[in-house]
């Protein structure tokens, strides 16, 4: 298994080890490249189309996503739509989404209450018809 941050998805050789992969997981935080900049803050060089194109080359992914809220927010109606957009492009075969349940590096970053994950998972896989599960020890 590998939990990668995507950064370097679009080299055809890292892509091609990652899917010979048992469980090959891969981030995705945000829906667009706004967002992107703002919840990852990527190294200079790392692009957000890029990533997406290439999770599109790599069938059977997973995709593990934190969702956030406050000072920096990756939560709000506008950002979900723009995320399950691109789940729709990317079509992998599960998406796992959480919520942060200690204390970040990021300060004045919170938890999304447990109603509004449940709302977002409900309308990505509703929208996608793709497995979107909750995980987290709140899990209700």
């Amino acid at each position: 298994a590998i939990l990668s941050n995507g950064s370097t998805a679009h080299i055809t050789e890292i892509r091609e080890a990652i899917l010979r992969l048992d469980e090959p997981n891969m981030k995705l935080d945000a829906g667009n490249e706004e967002t992107f900049l703002k919840t990852n803050r990527p190294a200079k060089g790392v692009e957000f189309q890029r990533m997406i194109d290439a999770y599109c080359d790599m069938p059977g992914i997973t995709l593990q996503s934190c969702l956030f809220a406050g000072s920096i927010s990756n939560s709000e109606d506008h950002q979900i739509d723009a995320w399950i957009e691109q789940i729709r492009r990317i079509r992998p075969k599960e998406v796992q989404v959480y919520t942060v349940d200690r204390p970040p590096a990021e300060s004045g970053l919170v938890t999304v209450p447990q109603d509004r994950m449940h709302e977002i998972v409900d309308k990505a896989t509703s929208l996608t018809n793709i497995p979107v599960v909750l995980y987290g020890p709140r899990q209700v």
